[in-house]
């Protein structure tokens, strides 16, 4: 959805390069992007001193204000702050209908689940997004781990 605050056509448009043999620098973007925000856990680790609930919830409301419609809120599988801020949003009704809360967590069957059950009650907005944490070990990266992560994105995921 597109952000009301930030007017993209105030800007001068990039002038299309013309490579028949190739498709994309063709491709005029037409619309501003949907940023996501990663301040509430990116930024919340890098601190010295992490932002306690309140902060995190003050942060929160001034990304919604702002207007940012996808927001990732933190680790919850890593961090029992980041599963009780999790929590707090959803049973605190603080989703707006037309924001999208991310988290993220590694690529392990037991972790997503543990997550989408964290996540369960998400209703405002789109849901929520789940972001996989790959691994960059050669060992562990070149595992083929496609079925059994499609399989619990189809038990957790789809229409009850």
């Amino acid at each position: 959805m597109e952000n009301a605050r930030f007017d993209h056509r105030k800007y001068r448009a990039f002038q299309p390069i013309a490579k028949p043999d190739r498709r994309w620098p063709d491709n005029v973007i037409q619309a501003a992007p949907e940023w996501c925000s990663v301040d509430l856990r990116d930024g919340n680790q890098a601190l010295v001193e992490p932002m306690n609930a309140e902060q995190k919830l003050r942060l929160w409301e001034l990304l919604v204000s702002i207007g940012f419609k996808q927001i990732e809120v933190g680790f919850p599988s890593a961090s029992s702050h980041d599963f009780a801020f999790l929590r707090k949003l959803i049973e605190e009704d603080r989703i707006p209908d037309d924001v999208t809360v991310q988290v993220l967590v590694q690529a392990r069957a037991d972790l997503i689940e543990e997550n989408l059950c964290r996540a369960r009650g998400c209703q405002a907005g789109r849901g929520a997004l789940l972001q996989q944490h790959l691994d960059g070990a050669a060992g562990i990266r070149f595992r083929s781990r496609s079925r059994w992560h499609s399989r619990y994105c189809r038990q957790w995921c789809a229409p009850d």
